[in-house]
C-alpha cells in the first residue's frame, strides 16, 4: 500500500501542491501575451525559448517534494517529453570527450562481423536477391513463382499500377499493367520489419517511389547499404555498445530522436563534430550516419571555395 510513496504516482503531492502552478501559468500567460493558452502550449512556449539546457525548466526541476518537482506539477501531461529533454540534455554532455574512439573500435568489430559473413560465401549480390524473396512474400509456393519471373519486364517502374489490401491484412498487392495488356499482380508480406527487412512499408515505398526494370532489380537494391539486414544486424552492434550507453539511453528507440533533436537544436559545433564523426565511420557501402538516420541525415557541409583574387592585380 506504500508504493510510490513520495513519487510521482503520489496524487496527494500534485493535490497539494497544484496551487503552486497559478501564478507561475499567469507569468507565462503574460509572456506570452495570451489569456487562454493550454499547459501543453505554455510548456512548448517555454521550451522554444531555450532548446537545449532550458534554464527555466532546470528552476522548476530543483524545487522538489521528495519524488516530485514544480515542473512535473505544472506540467503534467507533459512529463514524458520534458523527461526525454532532460535526457537529451546530459546525453549531449556525454558526447564530449574520446566516444569517437570508442565508435570507432566498435565499427571495426562491426566490419569484421560482417567481412566474415561475406568471405563466408554465404552472402553475393545474387543471393542477397534470394534473400530479400524470402522477406518480401512469406508463403513458400508464391516465393518460387516469384524467383521465377525475377528478370520478367513486366515488373518495372514503368507499369507499377498502385497497392492493393492483400487476401488477408498479412499480405498487401502490388499492381503492375503493361501497355496494351492486362493487370498483374503479386501479393507481397505486409509483416512489420523489424530490422530493415524488405517488406510491409519499406516495399510499399520502394515499389512506388523505386527505379526498377525487373523484380531483380527492386529487391537487389541496397546491397551492404543503409538499408541491407546483414548491416543493419551488425550496426545494431556498434549502437548497443557505444552510442546507447555512452549517451545513457535505456534502449536504442531514444538514439534517432536524440539525434534529430541534435540536428535541429544543437548546440552547432557538437553538432557538426558527433554527426562528421558518424558520417566518417564506414561500414559496408555506407556509414553509421545513414544507417542510424536514412534521409533525416543532416547534409555534409560544402566547402567554402577558395577567395579569387583578380589577375589584374598581377600585372
Amino acid at each position: 500500500m506504500s508504493r510510490g510513496h513520495l513519487s510521482r504516482d503520489d496524487r496527494l503531492i500534485f493535490y497539494s501542491l497544484g496551487s503552486a502552478t497559478g501564478d507561475l501559468h499567469k507569468a507565462i500567460r503574460s509572456v506570452m501575451a495570451r489569456d487562454d493558452p493550454s499547459p501543453e502550449q505554455m510548456f512548448a512556449f517555454v521550451r522554444d525559448l531555450s532548446p537545449v539546457d532550458n534554464p527555466f525548466f532546470e528552476l522548476l526541476r530543483s524545487e522538489r517534494f521528495g519524488e516530485v518537482s514544480l515542473m512535473d506539477i505544472c506540467f503534467q501531461k507533459s512529463i514524458p517529453e520534458a523527461d526525454q529533454l532532460q535526457r537529451f540534455d546530459t546525453a549531449r554532455k556525454h558526447l564530449q570527450g574520446d566516444w569517437t574512439d570508442a565508435l570507432a573500435h566498435a565499427a571495426r568489430q562491426a566490419q569484421t562481423q560482417l567481412d566474415s559473413v561475406e568471405q563466408s560465401g554465404r552472402r553475393s549480390e545474387e543471393n542477397f536477391v534470394i534473400e530479400n524473396t524470402q522477406d518480401a512474400v512469406d508463403d513458400p509456393g508464391d516465393r518460387a513463382r516469384l524467383v521465377e519471373r525475377l528478370d520478367d519486364p513486366v515488373f518495372c517502374t514503368a507499369n507499377f499500377v498502385r497497392i492493393e489490401p492483400g487476401a488477408t491484412a498479412a499480405t498487401f498487392r502490388a499492381v503492375f499493367r503493361p501497355e496494351g495488356a492486362e493487370a498483374v499482380s503479386i501479393e507481397f508480406s505486409n509483416r512489420h520489419s523489424s530490422n530493415r527487412e524488405i517488406r510491409g512499408e519499406i516495399l510499399k515505398t520502394m515499389l512506388r517511389s523505386g527505379d526498377y526494370s525487373s523484380l531483380r532489380a527492386l529487391l537487389g537494391q541496397g546491397y551492404l547499404g543503409a538499408g541491407d539486414p546483414i548491416v543493419g544486424g551488425a550496426v545494431n552492434g556498434v549502437l548497443q555498445q557505444t552510442l546507447v550507453d555512452r549517451l545513457g539511453f535505456d534502449n536504442a528507440d531514444d538514439l534517432k530522436p536524440f539525434l534529430l533533436h541534435l540536428r535541429d537544436h544543437g548546440p552547432a559545433d557538437l553538432a557538426r563534430l558527433t554527426f562528421d564523426a558518424m558520417r566518417a565511420t564506414a561500414i559496408g557501402r555506407t556509414n553509421l550516419l545513414e544507417v542510424f538516420m536514412g534521409a533525416d541525415a543532416p547534409v555534409p557541409p560544402v566547402p567554402e571555395a577558395p577567395a579569387m583574387i583578380p589577375v589584374h592585380l598581377f600585372a
